[in-house]
């Protein structure tokens, strides 16, 4: 038997699917409450959901993994078939995620071991209402001006107004209170950090540290420095360590450069991840640790798990919720301020005078393609405003490869 709730527009609508009766009634009453405030519909087989999807909408389904006649693997295709923007949460015995990893694999949006905790869920069905990150083609749409300039305050410091900027700034905005895992990607020099100090801030973490990890540990110093090590472990030991989790604890760990991170490590932070608790080196015993966990890669961790360099579960586990940071040349209405910005900067430290762009290396600036981003375009500002001697910087004062990255990509138009 099927059984629904009538719903007001206001509210998000979740459809609970499970044989078993206690899980089915204790989900609903946990997610239907009024603290909660979904409203919430229940199907005790897949054939019950899938009758009530062909007659309703809902926002998110919950589904048990192993059910008598359609499993809920069987049930989320069908469902996404219908709806395929439809996210899909599966709940499965511990012994059996390689199928959920499979699931998700097949459009899942997560997958929750049993037995698990209430807040559990409660964090992934709102994970999965805000949705996993942004599209490139989301983020070309035009901003409301009145809305860029609200959420521009929330960004103190950041440089820009672009659409494709603003995008990511309001998932960031949306994501930053909750305890999500989140994968920042993007090409080198986007701001990855500076994304992730901003989650740290705007969460309710903020009083809590903010650690950030180095990209060049050596793999031989990588596992006591994220997770520390006991007096002796080693040689050299003199005395225990705390290592980059403990120093987190209660704040938040930007992790970065993740897709580097050699096999045996993968496995020793995936326990992290999913545990809640790190094991020093040296250390027979878990320690738990409180810590909100943002990791960051420029590589495509899809093709890295193809090559066996990556492992797949730790990939599900960190990207939680996604966001994608857009390159400059994406955003290339924000070239003019950040020149600015950076050029006053540089000359205010230099205590030089302030320079102008002439219009046409102005125009040469603007088609550079900017492969390095905000990196290369820091860097550029210093070195041409350190060798130009008019105020007025000309193409001629341009650097040779930036006047033949914006002829390549004339070209190439």
């Amino acid at each position: 038997m099927a059984k629904t709730k009538e719903a007001t527009a206001a509210k998000p609508r979740i459809l609970i699917v499970d044989d078993e009766a206690p899980m089915r009634e204790g989900l609903e009453q946990t997610l239907g409450s009024k603290k909660t405030g979904y409203a919430v519909s229940t199907a005790e087989s897949g054939e019950d959901a899938l009758a009530i999807l062909d007659k309703e909408s809902f926002d998110v389904v919950i589904t048990d993994l192993r059910m008598p006649g359609i499993s809920g693997l069987d049930l989320m295709v069908k469902a996404k078939a219908r709806s395929p923007k439809l996210p899909v949460i599966v709940v499965t015995a511990y012994g059996d995620v390689p199928t959920a990893v499979d699931a998700m694999k097949k459009g899942a949006f997560d997958f929750i071991t049993k037995p698990f905790k209430i807040e559990a869920v409660r964090e992934a069905v709102a994970r999965a209402l805000i949705g996993g990150g942004i599209s490139r083609d989301e983020a070309k749409k035009t901003a409301d001006p009145k809305e860029a300039i609200e959420l521009k305050k929330s960004f103190p410091g950041l440089i820009g107004t672009d659409p494709a900027l603003l995008k990511v700034l309001k998932i960031v905005k949306k994501i930053a209170p909750t305890k999500s895992t989140v994968m920042i990607l993007g090409e080198t020099g986007t701001g990855k950090e500076l994304i992730a100090k901003a989650l740290h801030r705007l969460s309710k973490r903020s009083k809590g540290p903010f650690v950030a990890t180095s990209g060049a540990i050596p793999d031989t110093l990588i596992e006591t420095e994220l997770f520390g090590h006991a007096r002796g472990a080693f040689t050299g030991a003199v005395g225990e360590k705390k290592g980059y989790f403990e120093a987190a604890s209660g704040g938040t760990l930007f992790l970065d450069e993740v897709a580097d991170l050699p096999p045996k490590t993968q496995v020793e932070l995936l326990r992290a991840v999913q545990e809640g608790e790190i094991m020093r080196v040296g250390e027979a015993k878990p320690r738990k640790v409180d810590v909100r966990l943002c990791a960051a890669t420029n590589k495509d961790l899809r093709v890295e798990i193809a090559a066996g360099r990556f492992r797949e579960d730790l990939f599900f586990r960190l990207n939680v919720i996604g966001v994608t940071l857009p390159p400059l040349r994406e955003r290339k209405s924000d070239l003019p301020e950040l020149l600015e910005f950076f050029a006053r900067r540089f000359c205010e430290q230099q205590g030089q005078d302030p320079f102008t762009w002439s219009d046409e290396a102005m125009d040469v600036i603007l088609r550079h393609p900017w492969k390095g981003n905000i990196r290369e375009l820091e860097h550029f500002i210093e070195r041409t405003l350190a060798l130009a001697i008019d105020p007025v910087i000309g193409v001629d004062d341009l650097p040779d490869e930036v006047r033949e990255g914006a002829a390549s990509a004339e070209a190439d138009a």
